[in-house]
């Protein structure tokens, strides 16, 4: 039976194949990927890139990644000495077509995904960095159908798929605090159970 309210769907970076695609560069930090391998099983790609962006151990600030994905303004907000090393934030974006086809069979038959946006961390060698942060990293997707009847869920590195707290999502913005590099997508639920959340919401 399909949750009563729309979901967010992450998919972490494929922890068995670490070796990524990539070209030199003249930035100083001697790697760029040019693809993202994500867990077998995960719908949706999430290995576009769109932005890289190299953050350092040292600095004292707040880094902020932004993008458009997949429509959507995207924000990748990282905490000073949030890794021990040099190291790039990858932002990437899925197919969301395919990451509607791939929820069909797993309880949420007409749902459709609306947003969604891959994040990964690489470092000074081209592998994909899957410890654990030292500080948790937030994601922030804004899209005006996002609404608070979303639901948040992550596919693991594995490929597993969670259910993760309701509070993640508020009118027109999602935003997830997370410590393994993950991707999420936004799910719109069918018109008839849409219906039914949001008078539920309004008594």
């Amino acid at each position: 039976m399909p949750f009563p309210y729309r979901k967010i769907i992450g998919a972490a970076a494929m922890g068995a194949i670490l070796s990524l695609s990539g070209v030199a560069s003249a930035a100083g930090f001697g790697y760029v990927p040019t693809s993202i391998p994500v867990p077998p099983g995960t719908p949706g790609g999430f290995n576009r890139i769109v932005t890289v962006q190299t953050v350092v151990p040292t600095s004292n600030h707040f880094v902020t990644v932004a993008a458009r994905v997949a429509g959507s303004p995207v924000r990748v907000v990282v905490p000073p000495h949030a890794f021990s090393g040099r190291v790039q934030i990858v932002v990437t974006q899925p197919d969301l077509a395919v990451v509607t086809d791939g929820v069909q069979h797993l309880h949420f038959r007409g749902w459709r995904a609306i947003a969604g946006v891959g994040v990964s961390v690489v470092t000074p060698t081209g592998h994909l960095d899957l410890k654990k942060f030292l500080k948790p990293i937030t994601v922030i997707i804004l899209n005006r159908r996002i609404r608070p009847d979303d639901r948040m869920v992550e596919w693991n590195a594995h490929g597993r798929f969670f259910p993760l707290p309701r509070w993640t999502t508020k009118y027109g913005v999602a935003r997830r605090m997370f410590e393994v590099d993950p991707g999420f997508a936004v799910l719109m639920p069918p018109p008839a159970l849409h219906h039914v959340t949001h008078h539920k919401s309004h008594r």
